[in-house]
Formats: structure tokens, sequence, C-alpha cells
């Protein structure tokens, strides 16, 4: 009993000191306010869940404060439905330097156009407000001014396109009506684009405005647009005859073309003869084009025949350089040459043909002529400069590397409006904010200024302010300020739980995302590491990580991220018997689409070619950039643990695999 007694005394001594020291902390938290950028996250949090006397309280706080903007920008979007107009002309005078006044600018006009109050939108309108939203705000405020020649042509605009316009267009669209009718005309007009841009269902609905006796030939456009092969039993004329039925006519074969190049080039080669005198020679050289490039895409052997049998009047940028690619796909050297040197020189001479060419010359016996163009390209800071150094044996060139530090410059940058503007809204984790305000700096930097931009962005450790200027000024080669080993913790700690090169995990996190924690793709791709949220919930469920990955603000955050996407390229490891090549692949283009292109085992053993003749362009010039980083991050990975030499020491070909001959 007394030991019982005892401890409850005990406890009570424990519990008034915890109190005592409580007590203490309190007044020492009175007496030392939270620094500025945690009060300024606290009010736009507060302002975000409607607690407006704390939003109040801390703002009140922050009078002073270089963001106080930033708070002020964040109230007036919140509360627009009140805002007056002194209030936001007052505002944007202030700021207008800074990017958030554009934002503003442009939701006010859409509040203005909500109140209706259209005199006051022209005078806040101006060209630079672009968007089919306020476009078509534009519209209502001009009939409402008595400008209505100028309402009805913006009007017309807004209507002549080949996809469909948002609901808020159609008091714009109202203004086309005559008699409760669009007039026929642009109702046909634009069912023509629409067919031209591939979006059939529209057309449908179009369709259904015309007048009920032009019902039957947008009825013939349609069944020609989904098969072509009517046109054998069909008079061209029953689609209207002259230039309309040509359009009918070069969008369903280009469609096909597209979809079909086989059966299209067959069916073409029957019916371009009687179609001759009705198409143009552009409208035919179109249909020709598109159904052999979609061919050589596609992997069909005749692709790179019906590319080079093209007329040179019926080639174009994306023609030739499929010639190039079809053959490099078959191995034909000889091909390759021919196609290449087909190419204008402002074409043949990038980067990527002139490598592909040094190659076919060291095919075909030319070892002094492939030297001859590999030597120069080699000295570039490049994937394709170091592919061409692998072909001649060279070191890597390690690219442009910042000059001479100049503190002096530093620090009249840093003290820059925009610099310290820039600087505070990172160290506030407001990093979209952040990296615009930054890119509106660099534009008005030399590049010798952007260069001690860099510096001033790592010495704050903000590793896409660093980049961004960097990549911008003369410093542009391998260096920490260009390839920063940004979360460096977080992506060895991810790597490692997921068996890979915390280099390759930086390497996509470069390409991706520039290192901006924030940043939202317009596929929906969230966060450094650039997941769709789907994705990431799947990881997240399929991984001891978890379901909270399934939502999407957290993607947002760098070490959320960073784990569900090294898991995520783990996982395509696994599924890819480790091929970092097609894992990297895979990762922006799908494991499905990967795992097609995978299908020529024979093309698949010179790596270097089957990435060049990728289907997807996007994906081509993703894999050859994540290689790319991942070579000079080898690099910069072991001066962040050990000395080591200058050059690069991990090649491509390591990657990719020695160059077949």
């Amino acid at each position: 009993m007394r030991a019982a007694l005892f401890q409850r005394f005990g406890a009570c001594l424990r519990l008034a000191a915890l109190v005592l020291m409580s007590a203490l902390l309190g007044q020492a938290h009175a007496a030392a306010p939270a620094p500025p950028a945690v009060r300024f996250q606290d009010a736009l949090a507060a302002l975000k869940s409607g607690d407006m006397a704390r939003y109040r309280a801390l703002a009140s706080t922050l009078q002073d404060y270089i963001l106080q903007p930033y708070l002020q920008s964040a109230y007036l979007q919140a509360n627009l439905k009140t805002a007056t107009a002194d209030e936001i002309d007052a505002f944007l005078k202030r700021n207008r330097d800074l990017p958030i006044a554009a934002e503003l600018q442009r939701a006010w006009l859409l509040e203005l156009a909500r109140r209706k109050d259209w005199k006051r939108f022209l005078a806040t309108d101006t060209p630079a407000y672009g968007g089919t939203l306020i476009a078509c705000a534009r519209v209502s405020a001009l009939e409402a001014t008595d400008h209505k020649q100028e309402a009805v042509e913006l009007a017309k605009r807004l209507w002549l396109v080949g996809y469909e316009q948002p609901s808020s267009c159609d008091p714009a669209f109202d203004l086309l009506r005559q008699d409760d009718h669009i007039p026929a005309d642009l109702v046909r007009a634009r069912l023509l684009l629409t067919l031209e841009a591939g979006n059939p269902r529209l057309a449908r609905y179009l369709s259904t405005l015309l007048p009920a006796d032009q019902q039957t030939v947008a009825k013939r456009w349609l069944e020609v647009y989904a098969d072509p092969g009517k046109l054998r039993r069909l008079d061209i004329a029953e689609l209207g005859g002259g230039q309309t039925a040509a359009q009918v006519v070069t969008a369903a074969f280009r469609r096909m073309g597209r979809k079909q190049p086989a059966d299209a080039h067959a069916l073409w080669a029957k019916l371009e003869p009687p179609l001759k005198t009705h198409l143009s020679d552009t409208q035919r050289y179109r249909i020709a084009r598109t159904i052999a490039v979609f061919a050589a895409i596609d992997g069909l052997p005749q692709g790179e025949r019906w590319l080079a049998e093209l007329p040179p009047a019926a080639t174009s940028h994306a023609s030739r350089e499929w010639r190039a690619r079809a053959a490099l796909r078959k191995g034909d050297w000889s091909g390759l040459l021919a196609s290449v040197r087909a190419m204008p020189h402002s074409q043949r001479g990038r980067d990527a043909w002139r490598y592909w060419e040094a190659r076919a010359l060291l095919q075909t016996g030319d070892i002094a002529a492939a030297r001859k163009l590999a030597d120069p390209l080699a000295e570039k800071f490049s994937y394709y400069g170091f592919l061409a150094a692998d072909l001649v044996q060279r070191p890597y060139a390690q690219g442009p590397q910042p000059q001479t530090d100049d503190p002096a410059l530093q620090q009249r940058i840093g003290g820059m409006r925009l610099a310290r503007i820039a600087l505070a809204l990172h160290e506030a984790d407001q990093t979209a904010d952040a990296g615009a305000v930054w890119r509106e700096l660099l534009r008005r930097l030399t590049p010798r200024e952007r260069l001690a931009a860099a510096r001033l962005a790592h010495r704050q450790q903000w590793a896409y302010g660093a980049y961004a200027a960097a990549a911008q000024s003369p410093g542009r080669g391998a260096s920490a300020l260009t390839f920063p080993l940004a979360h460096w913790t977080a992506v060895r700690m991810a790597a490692r739980s997921n068996d890979l090169s915390p280099d390759l995990v930086l390497s996509l996190m470069r390409q991706e995302s520039a290192f901006q924690s924030s940043v939202c793709s317009s596929a929906g791709a969230c966060g450094l590491m650039q997941l769709m949220p789907r994705t990431a919930c799947w990881i997240g469920k399929h991984t001891d990580l978890g379901s909270r990955f399934c939502d999407r603000r957290r993607l947002s955050e760098p070490g959320v991220s960073i784990r569900a996407g090294s898991a995520y390229l783990g996982y395509l490891m696994e599924r890819f018997a480790n091929d970092v090549v097609a894992a990297v692949a895979a990762y922006n283009a799908g494991p499905t689409n990967v795992s097609q292109w995978l299908a020529d085992p024979a093309l698949r053993i010179d790596t270097p070619r089957w990435v060049a003749t990728l289907p997807f362009g996007e994906t081509r010039r993703y894999v050859q950039a994540v290689l790319f980083n991942r070579v000079v991050y080898a690099q910069r990975s072991k001066q962040a643990t050990q000395t080591a030499s200058r050059e690069l020491t991990l090649r491509l070909s390591d990657l990719l695999g020695p160059v077949s001959q």
C-alpha cells in the first residue's frame, strides 16, 4: 500500500513537472512566434478550411512579409464573388510583375462574366488573356455593348474548330443562329473540320443540326469516313462534289491509313486513278504519305519501300525520318544511307541522323568516312554524342562547365524582388508558385546572371531552381547545378528497397519532373516521379506501401512520390527481367506497349536501333534522355561519396550493349 502511495505521488510529481514545462514552453512560444514561412502556410491552410478568424489573426502578423501578396491573392481568389473592382485593381497595380497577377486577372474576368458586368469585363480584358472560356465570354461582352459584328466574327472563329467547345460557349454560338438554327454552311464547314480532326462522334451530332434535305449527304460523308471502300460503289458527286467531296475522301483515307495502312494502300491503289481528277496533288500526297508513314510505324516490311516511292513534293519531315527508321529497323544499312542522304541539310545535320549515317558507313565498310562524322559528334554532351564516343572509343564530353564563382553577382541577383519571392515561396513549400516566379526572373536575366541564380538556388538546396537556371546558362554541362542529387537520402532508401540504382531513380526524376514536387502533367501524372494516381494506388495495394498512396494529393509529397515511383520502377524491372531500357520505356509508355515492341528479338539485340525505332516519339526521346542522365549521374553520385576522376566511367554501351557489326 505504501509502495502504491509513493507510486501515485511520483506520478503526480511527473504530471506537475509536465504542466510546468508546458507553461514554460507556452511562454517561450508566445515570446518567439513561428517563422514567417510557417505562419504563411498556416494562414493558407486556415483560409482553405474556412477558419477566417485564424486566417485574419495570422495574416495580421505577415503584413511586411515578402509573400504577403500571395496571401492576399489567395484571399481574393477565395472570395471573388464578393470582391470589388477596386480591391482587384489595387492588387494588380501593385503586383503586375508577379505571375499570380495574370492568374487573378483571368479569374476576375470569368467572375465579371458570371456577373454579366460586360463594360467592366471589356475594360479589364486584354488580348494577352486567351483561352476558350474568356474568348466565349468576350463574345457576350461585345454583343452586350453594341459591338455585334465583332461578336459574330469571334463567335464564328470559336465555332469553326474540329473539336468540342465547353458549354459556356453556347451563348456565343446562339449569336450565330438564324431562325433558331445555326446556318447550314457553318454546320457543314465545322462537320468537315471534325472529320479532318478525327472526331466522328462530334461530326454525327453536327449532322443532326443540318436541314433535313442536307442530312442525306452528311450521312454519306460519315459512311465513307467510316469505310472508304464504299467509294467503289458510290459516285463522288453523291458526296456533294467539288472541294467538299475531296475533303471527305482525304479525311476518310487518312483515317484508314492511320488504322489499317496495308488495307488502305491496297484500296488507294485501286481508287486513286478514278479519283485523281477530283483531288488536288496536295490531297493525294497527304493520303499516300499518311499510309506510308503509318505502315513504317506499324513495322510493315513494305513501309520503307512505300516511303521511298513518294515523290519529293509528297515528303515531309516525318516521312523522311520514318523512311530512315524503317531501314534502320530492318538493318538495311544501304537503305539507311540513301534515306539520310535524301534529307535536306537541316534535317540530315541533326545529331541523331549524323550518328546513324556514321553507323551506316561503318556497317558498309567506309570506316574513314564514318570516323569523319563521328569524331566531331563525340565532342557533344548529349545522348548521341555519347553514342558517337562509344563508336570511336573516346572519353565522353562533359559539356560547358560553370565559370568561376562571382559572389557579388549572386548577392545582386539574390536582392532582386523576384528572386527573394521565389526563394521564400520555395522555403514555404509553395513549389508551383516558386517555379513560376523563378522562370519569370530567368526570362529577365542574361546567361551569366542565370548561372549566378543557379548557384544561389543551389545554396538554398532548391534543385529545380538550380537546374532551370543552369540549363539556360554557360554552365550547362555535368555539374551539381544541372544534375543535382535531389532528395538523395530518400532516393537511396527507396532504391535500396526496390533493388535499383539510385542513379536510375534520379535520372527518371530529372526527366519526369525536373525536380518539381507539385507539378502535374496534362494527362494527370503528378509529383517528382510523375505517377498517375491509379498507378500509385495499384502499387500501394500490391506492396507494403498501403492504400494511402491512392490519395492524389500525397503524390506531391517528395517522400511519397519517390517511394511509389521507385516501387513501380522496381516492378517493371522485375517484369522485364532487369532490362533497364525496357523498364524505362515501360515507365513512360506502359508495359503492354513495350511487350509488343519487344516482339522482334533480332532487333532487340541492337538496343540503340530498338530505341531509335520505337513507335512513340515521346518514348524515344524519354528513353534517350533517361539513359543519358543515368551515365552522368553515375559520376555525380560517386562524387558525392568519394573522390573520383573527372571522366565519366559508366558508358552507354554498358546500358545498351555493344554495337552490332
